[in-house]
């Protein structure tokens, strides 16, 4: 079952600063971002050019098995 999950980035995320694409977030984690939360504004379905920064939260779709990598990939 797919759930929506809101991940937030740290200061020291290696994401930080990388986009979607170049950070292969759905290759590697099997998450797709559906938005990211960015001060009080909200992108949805970001490109995957959009570039990351650290506070951003990622609201993605994932199942409840997957949900460790994810985080785990978001703020290893």
């Amino acid at each position: 079952l797919q759930k929506l999950h809101e991940i937030s980035l740290s200061e020291s995320s290696p994401l930080v600063g990388k986009t979607l694409a170049s950070c292969e977030f759905r290759a590697k984690t099997g998450a797709t971002v559906v938005a990211i939360q960015r001060n009080n504004e909200i992108i949805f379905s970001p490109s995957a050019e959009t570039p990351l920064r650290a506070g951003d939260v990622l609201i993605v779709v994932a199942p409840e098995e997957i949900l460790e990598r994810v985080y785990a990939y978001v703020n290893r």
